[in-house]
């Protein structure tokens, strides 16, 4: 969501002056927005041929979830974990406030797809290739090709533990 926000933070887009007011105050931008222009780019990927998407940053909310649900069928939401540990030793100061208040907001939205059986709950490693290759096994791909080849439209969202 923040490549399709970026590309509108232009002065030709038609969306750029309510994003950068958004951005400028500290606020999200407003959900019209942000689901005008996933709306269009699963549009434009639909008639390029893509079968399947990946989503990160969206939804954050059960609220967000529900409108997501109208918009597309979602296959699968993967749950990054790490371990309790991991966060103790690489946050520190105010991002660690804010990151457990995230989680804390993230439960119902964890526990609407969990009902809805489609949360994958996957533990991240600290080494980059054993999280790639067991996140290619827990989806049942075998190589990054299969990745571009999958039908599956899956979300990829900002809750990590």
């Amino acid at each position: 969501m923040a490549i399709l926000v970026s590309q509108e933070l232009n002065p030709r887009s038609s969306v750029y002056r309510q994003i950068a007011n958004a951005v400028n105050r500290g606020e999200c931008v407003p959900e019209d927005i942000i689901f005008g222009l996933l709306s269009k780019r699963l549009e434009e990927g639909y008639y390029r041929g893509e079968t399947g998407f990946v989503l990160d940053g969206i939804p954050r909310t059960r609220l967000q979830a529900e409108i997501l649900d109208e918009l597309v069928e979602i296959d699968l939401v993967v749950n990054f974990k790490c371990s309790d540990e991991y966060l103790e030793k690489h946050q520190e100061g105010p991002w660690k406030d804010k990151l457990k208040e995230h989680f804390e907001q993230s439960k119902p939205l964890e526990a609407y797809y969990q009902k809805e059986k489609r949360l994958l709950d996957f533990q991240v490693s600290t080494a980059p290739r054993d999280t790639w290759q067991g996140l290619l096994a827990a989806l049942h791909l075998e190589e990054l090709n299969a990745v571009h080849s999958s039908n599956k439209k899956l979300i990829a969202p900002p809750f990590l533990r």
